[in-house]
Parts: C-alpha cells; sequence; structure tokens
C-alpha cells in the first residue's frame, strides 16, 4: 500500500502560568491508504490535539504531506 498522509516532527505546546507545556514533541506517523486507523490514549493525552494539528484547526510546528505533497 502507499503512504496517503505522512507527519514529520509535529510539535505542539503553550505557556501556561510561564511554564511551557508540551502536549506533542517530535511525533512523525505515516498513514497507508485502506488502513483503518484508531486514536486511543488516556483523557488530556494529546489526541485531539493532534487531530487538531493534522486538520489545520491547531498550527503545529510540523511537515505534513497529503498525497507527496506539503500542506
Amino acid at each position: 500500500m502507499s503512504t496517503i498522509l505522512k507527519l514529520e516532527n509535529i510539535c505542539y505546546g503553550y505557556e501556561d502560568g510561564g511554564y511551557r507545556r508540551e502536549i506533542l514533541k517530535n511525533l512523525s506517523y505515516e498513514f497507508e491508504a485502506g488502513t483503518f486507523y484508531t486514536i486511543l490514549g488516556p483523557s488530556g493525552s494529546g489526541k485531539t490535539t493532534f487531530v487538531n494539528a493534522i486538520t489545520g484547526y491547531e498550527k503545529a510546528d510540523a511537515e505534513i504531506l497529503l498525497n507527496g505533497e506539503n500542506i
């Protein structure tokens, strides 16, 4: 199968009371066409932030390639 979505070094964090909270740190992953994926984890582990970073809803430092094209 071919890679449809490739994420490289996603980093996302924010300032909270003078402290930097890192939510996603150097996360890389490849999604293959025709494969079903599930994102699991406890509350507060970054699942929604991860999806929001992929869709562009949250601005993350990352390289996101959709069908080989940087989005």
